[in-house]
């Protein structure tokens, strides 16, 4: 994030034995500034306005604003299962992940199941979002390192909708 809009920045957390650890301090921590190493791998910083536009025009099919930024080919490519069923075995990812799961160019989709064509993303420190066949998005901003209580609350989120 830019110096000069540091302080848009939330603070982080992760839990330990006593309860919520503050990990990065709001305006502050690894985000505040120019990475020290090259992060193009990942590591989005957003406001959860802008990660809802980027959201609409995924489902717009590649358009915001009336402008074409993506082709409706691009999004599908983003938002449909990519990975071949001979590379999807059990030790291949986390234990039963692949069960109903495809993955995309930069999301998870699911392919079976009571939410079938739902596409979405949990991110290591407590971001998720989905976004429905029917174009409805859900986003949560946690703050919160990824681990069990997260997770428990990332499953109630997903199955809200």
């Amino acid at each position: 994030m830019p110096t000069e809009k540091t302080d848009r920045l939330s603070p982080a957390y992760r839990f330990d034995d006593t309860g919520l650890v503050e990990t990065e301090p709001a305006g502050g921590g690894f985000y505040a500034g120019p990475p020290p190493f090259d992060v193009d791998h990942a590591e989005l910083v957003s406001t959860v306005g802008d990660y809802y536009r980027f959201l609409r025009l995924l489902v717009d099919g590649g358009v915001v604003d009336g402008r074409r930024l993506l082709s409706v080919e691009h999004v599908r490519a983003m938002t449909t299962d990519q990975v071949p069923a001979s590379v999807k075995t059990p030790d291949s990812f986390l234990p039963g992940f692949w069960d109903g799961m495809g993955w995309g160019f930069g999301v998870c989709v699911q392919l079976a199941g009571p939410h079938a064509g739902r596409y979405g993303w949990s991110g290591g420190q407590g971001t998720d979002f989905l976004v429905d066949p029917d174009g409805r998005i859900g986003i949560l901003l946690t703050q919160v390192e990824l681990c069990d209580p997260i997770w428990g609350l990332f499953m109630e989120f997903q199955e809200i909708g």
